[in-house]
């Protein structure tokens, strides 16, 4: 009888488990995961606002990030590394880049505004489109 109310009890925990697992594993695939799986660790606040266009020189080339300097400006344009690596930006490339300033928050920062590019032209060659609305990165 004992044996019997062990294997129920271990039944119902494993299952109990199993559903916080998957409970875990659903909620980083809604939007409060998201920005996660696209950005790393950043966070950032999905209303686009209306589309600008930059045109600066490399200053930095980063791990989540190129920084352009635009009229004495530094101003980040936001991506992941391999796309960065993927396109061979270099330190003084000429860039053109179409897209939105965002809100976005990095680890041990504070909130900070951010371009997200949709379209980038970098020694003639132009990736992405801007009327797609989808970080350059992203599309296809």
């Amino acid at each position: 009888m004992s044996w019997n109310r062990n294997r129920m009890m271990l039944g119902i925990v494993l299952i109990a488990v199993c559903f916080l697992g998957l409970t875990v594993y659903l909620t980083a695939f809604t939007i409060w995961g998201y920005s996660m799986w696209l950005m790393g660790p950043m966070r950032g606040r999905w209303n686009y606002g209306e589309l600008k266009e930059l045109i600066g020189t490399v200053e930095k080339i980063e791990w989540m990030e190129i920084e352009l300097e635009v009229d004495g400006e530094e101003i980040g344009v936001h991506g992941p590394s391999w796309f960065w690596q993927g396109i061979g930006i270099e330190m003084g490339d000429v860039v053109s880049a179409r897209g939105v300033f965002v809100s976005m928050m990095g680890h041990g920062e504070g909130w900070h505004e951010g371009f997200i590019s949709f379209e980038l032209t970098v020694n003639g060659e132009t990736y992405g489109n801007a009327k797609e609305g989808i970080p350059v990165w992203m599309q296809g």
